[in-house]
């Protein structure tokens, strides 16, 4: 303890912040084992001030903060943990929410002082040139990612499968993303005010190596947390266990494959009672996730349930973690009840999103509803040379379905060439929902390389990707997004959150983004999509809207009256979480 003590003094009579926060954690932890629980809290807040002060000189890319929230993961778990210990879950949700997405909110504080958006083209200063030209050293800082010129392999992770290729120069470019504002994260009264907006109780997680923290925070300001005992590697595994779509194959150019319960195939042979989904691969249906999706609930919901909102109410859930990769709609109670027949679910990676997009819903809500709906592009033959993927007529019937809801001059349709990237760019800033009803790619990875898949246009090397920077790009005033397409709502999992599309898509300008955690099946898809808009028509709010279209998908199937074709014929689909619970709501509810 006296040697971590002068330590500290030292670092201190040196003012050397940057190695700070080291020493003064250690000491905390010494201090708990001591039973010296007050000292121990004073270390951890003490050592979270340095880590803040640190993040609001770093240099102002998105980044180098992405990677300095990174590196301080285990000092915010430890804070959440002793904190936890003592009793305090209100001022652990506070520092939960310390740790989120912190680069993310300052990207859209910097927006709303007048920042210009993101450029269209690939920035020219590198991830590694920007960090060996400005990054502070010292052990709160992230590692600089290899120079430009070396090009090394990198895995790129795509459904479970893995594989390398070279690191592109978009993916550097990432880190000419600016980030000049540092914003604070908003305090209990702020987040209470963000529960009282939305008439929702908050459902926060945190998850640590060894366990998970939960907090459920409702409008009248009370916080009550718990913990879970569960390690980070059994959750991560549960977790995947219910996303039964994992299998893909290793090479970009081959078809997706996906199926519930993988099992080898020979060729191109198709399983008789295969379901085909839109991304091209199959479903064969099982139920072992069954298990999974009950003993989640009993980890997730079952030790807060009693601060739980009566049925009917609306959950904001604050993901963390592996958690970003799971549809809270289907955990199941022991009598076999999804969650979503319960409550109404929106999503949101951080609290302080919401502040950002309460503050601009008045100004959306003034502008009279426009709809811009894409479907079915022309694929793209350079396209094809990397990836195969199938022509999607029912997205375009899902689309022309949707367009009669609304009157004719709100709708603009474009489908198979018309639905190019420069389309989009053209018009969707004049418009408040857009619905992309086509193919995603997305890479784990290299998050600034995923794309939605569009028709190309007349500009030379225009293949169709509308990527993740140029999603950046946008200047909207959406009040939704919807990406009617496969994995939409992934990414890679960071200690800023999901990184990915609708991550571009907030940025962009969008209040409310609804996006696919799996590869989703045709038909199904169609009818939940076209309830949604119809439910959001009749004046329900989003998560209202997409959880009454998910509760007819699931009693359509418990009836036994939803049927597609299948290689062998008609196939009744079985009741399975799969068809509806793919399907989550970020944002505004």
């Amino acid at each position: 303890m006296a040697a971590v003590t002068k330590s500290i003094e030292e670092t201190k009579a040196h003012k050397n912040e940057q190695l700070l926060t080291l020493p003064l954690m250690l000491r905390a932890r010494l201090e708990e084992k001591l039973g010296q629980d007050e000292a121990a809290l004073a270390d951890v807040r003490e050592a979270l001030k340095v880590i803040d002060d640190l993040r609001a000189h770093l240099v102002p890319s998105d980044f180098m903060k992405r990677g300095f929230v990174n590196r301080n993961q285990d000092a915010f778990s430890y804070s959440v943990q002793i904190l936890h210990n003592l009793h305090q879950p209100g001022q652990a949700l506070e520092v939960a929410e310390q740790a989120r997405s912190r680069a993310f909110l300052d990207l859209l504080a910097a927006r709303g002082m007048g920042n210009a958006p993101a450029p269209k083209s690939p920035p020219t200063l590198s991830a590694a040139n920007e960090a060996k030209a400005s990054a502070p050293s010292g052990p709160n800082t992230p590692a600089p990612s290899a120079s430009s010129n070396e090009r090394p392999e990198m895995p790129v992770t795509r459904g479970g499968a893995t594989r390398t290729r070279p690191m592109t120069k978009d993916s550097e470019a990432a880190a000419s993303l600016k980030s000049p504002a540092s914003v604070s994260p908003p305090s209990t009264e702020q987040m209470e005010a963000i529960a009282k907006r939305l008439d929702s109780t908050v459902l926060s997680y945190w998850v640590t190596s060894d366990a998970t923290y939960i907090w459920t925070l409702k409008s009248d300001g009370i916080v009550r947390g718990a913990r879970t005992e569960i390690s980070q590697e059994r959750l991560t595994k549960l977790v995947a266990a219910t996303m039964t779509l994992g299998a893909e194959p290793s090479s970009e150019k081959a078809p997706q494959t996906a199926q519930a319960n993988p099992a080898p195939t020979q060729g191109t042979d198709k399983h008789a009672g295969a379901i085909r989904l839109r991304g091209g691969s199959e479903l064969v249906i099982d139920n072992s996730s069954r298990q999974a999706w009950r003993e989640l609930y009993k980890l997730l919901i079952e030790p807060v349930r009693d601060s739980l909102p009566p049925p009917g109410s609306r959950l904001t859930i604050v993901p963390h973690g592996a958690l970003f990769r799971l549809s809270f709609g289907a955990l199941t109670d022991d009598r076999g009840r999804y969650l979503v027949e319960d409550y109404a679910l929106s999503y949101t990676p951080a609290l302080g999103l919401l502040q950002f997009t309460g503050a601009r819903k008045n100004e959306i809500a003034s502008r009279a509803p426009q709809y811009l709906l894409l479907a079915d592009p022309q694929l793209s033959p350079s396209l094809l040379k990397d990836v195969s993927l199938p022509p999607l007529p029912n997205a375009r019937l899902e689309a022309q379905a949707v367009a009669r809801l609304f009157p004719p001059g709100s709708v603009s349709v474009l489908v198979a060439q018309a639905a190019t990237k420069d389309a989009v760019q053209a018009q969707a800033p004049k418009d408040t929902v857009l619905h992309f009803a086509t193919h995603a790619i997305v890479h784990d990875d290299q998050p600034f390389d995923s794309f939605l898949v569009l028709s190309a246009g007349s500009r030379s090397g225009d293949d169709g990707r509308l990527t993740v920077q140029e999603i950046y790009g946008l200047d909207l005033q959406a009040d939704l997004v919807v990406l009617s397409a496969c994995r939409t709502a992934l990414g890679k999992v960071s200690g800023d959150g999901m990184l990915g599309l609708t991550r571009a898509f907030f940025y962009a300008g969008a209040n409310s983004v609804v996006a696919t955690l799996w590869d989703v099946a045709d038909e199904p898809t169609s009818l939940l999509i076209a309830d949604f808009y119809k439910n959001l028509r009749k004046g329900q709010d989003k998560s209202s809207a997409l959880r009454s279209a998910q509760l007819h998908v699931l009693r359509e199937l418990r009836a036994k009256r939803l049927k597609i074709d299948s290689p062998a014929g008609p196939l009744t689909l079985p009741e399975d979480p799969v068809f509806w619970a793919g399907f989550v709501l970020q944002g505004e509810p």
